[in-house]
């Protein structure tokens, strides 16, 4: 992925949407571990009320374009980001989303799918 650290929220920058909200803790490990946007002592405040760290991704969190957890939920967001990017930004920029087992049994995933095919 193509990311602006000092603005995530660019649209130069790639996206990544996490359409299976409840798997949030390995995205926050990631940033961990690249070193940008979480340490070590946020990832201590996971889930507690004074900690930026919920327990799915919300919009306030600075690498977070989209709350998700809702299922099926994200892909469509995720799909609807990237038509954006091609036909209203001209933008080469790339949107990402993984989704959960579970998602794949909602409509609304393969709504999304019909449309960005």
């Amino acid at each position: 992925m193509n990311v602006d650290y000092d603005h995530p929220k660019s649209n130069k920058s790639d996206r990544f949407i996490l359409s299976k909200g409840h798997a949030v803790p390995a995205l926050y490990a990631t940033w961990y571990e690249i070193g940008k946007f979480v340490n070590e002592e946020e990832l201590g405040k996971f889930r507690q009320i004074d900690g930026l760290l919920e327990g799915h991704p919300v919009p306030r969190i600075p690498f977070c374009d989209v709350g998700s957890g809702s299922l099926g939920q994200g892909l469509g967001v995720a799909i609807g980001m990237a038509y954006g990017y091609k036909y209203f930004l001209n933008s080469k920029s790339r949107v990402w989303s993984i989704v959960g087992d579970g998602e794949l049994a909602e409509g609304s995933i393969w709504e999304s799918l019909s449309f960005a095919s």
